[in-house]
């Protein structure tokens, strides 16, 4: 092969982790696509939907192409996510192979569990880099099955705690193969997976350590606390939801109250102008009444005067027309 052919393959190689400038990267994209629980539940086959891989993957393809990555297609970021599994897997397995052992090994060669916590994470880190992130998807989730069931006694046989992880795991394998195919068979194969259980009389186990029981108490701990905190954030949100409600309904019924007040204002004030006008007409009636009285009276004097100066008696006159002044 020619430099000049290598340097143009070399030029063409696309990373997945510093692939976008300021923007999130390939990867980026894909490991908070997988972690959420609702996206990796669909990719198990633990939904009603029913879709494809092929159709998952489209979706996580028009998420990368809204961030200006074009380079990818459905198949390669179907083989990442398997990548993602295997790597995961090799972490489960390193942790698992050799039971407690690799835990004594690491609590022995530090001073504190701090120290040995960080050696191990460093461990893991380097065989699976985004470990951390995935496990929450990626091992058995503690809200539907505690991962640490205890019977009475020390708890002891941790090499089972990781027993689900690495059934997932192989039922990716057969993923990868049916990656154009409905995915209801993951779903049968999910409700088989094994419930962890540490046995205080299991045989041929070694007892762990101080710090790997400690380890233990800690993450159950955590499970728990997380617990209470999602309740308790649950809680102030339905608060929080009463309390809006309660205060449009506030604000309803004061509006309401004031548009019946403007109404009744309204209403009065109509009624004061109707009494108002039928006052002055019945003024008007009165005085109307008074003029035309007026206007009889004149007319019966111009009437007696005409006839007075025709030689008639006046006394003549106002007993003939029945006038009395």
């Amino acid at each position: 092969m020619s430099t000049k052919n290598f340097i143009s393959r070399r030029r063409t190689f696309k990373r997945w982790d510093n692939d976008n400038g300021d923007k999130p990267s390939s990867i980026q994209i894909l490991i908070n696509w997988l972690t959420d629980v609702s996206n990796y539940s669909r990719w198990k086959g633990g939904d009603s939907s029913g879709k494809t891989k092929e159709v998952l993957c489209s979706e996580i393809r028009e998420i990368m192409v809204e961030n200006d990555i074009t380079n990818w297609s459905n198949g390669d970021i179907c083989s990442k996510i398997q990548y993602l599994h295997d790597k995961f897997k090799d972490v489960t397995d390193f942790l698992n192979g050799t039971g407690q052992g690799i835990l004594n090994d690491i609590n022995e060669s530090c001073k504190t569990p701090e120290e040995a916590a960080k050696t191990l994470e460093e461990k893991v880190k380097q065989k699976c880099t985004y470990y951390y992130d995935l496990k929450c998807v990626m091992l058995h989730r503690p809200s539907v099955n505690p991962p640490f069931p205890m019977t009475s006694g020390d708890p002891i046989d941790v090499s089972g705690v990781y027993k689900e992880a690495r059934s997932h795991e192989e039922v990716e394998a057969e993923d990868k193969v049916e990656f154009d195919a409905e995915v209801q068979d993951d779903k049968q194969l999910d409700k088989t997976l094994p419930v962890y259980h540490l046995s205080a009389t299991s045989s041929g186990s070694q007892k762990p350590s101080k710090w790997a029981r400690q380890t233990i108490d800690a993450s159950i701990s955590e499970i728990v606390e997380e617990s209470v905190k999602l309740n308790h954030i649950h809680v102030e949100l339905i608060q929080k939801k009463f309390e809006s409600e309660a205060k449009v309904n506030e604000r309803q019924l004061r509006h309401q109250e004031i548009a019946h007040e403007d109404r009744m204002i309204m209403e009065k004030r109509r009624l004061n102008i109707e009494a108002k006008r039928v006052e002055n007409e019945a003024k008007q009636v009165e005085n109307e009444a008074k003029q035309l009285k007026n206007d009889c009276i004149q007319s019966k004097l111009q009437y007696i005067a005409k006839l007075e100066s025709l030689g008639l008696f006046k006394e003549y006159i106002l007993k003939k027309l029945d006038i009395k002044l």
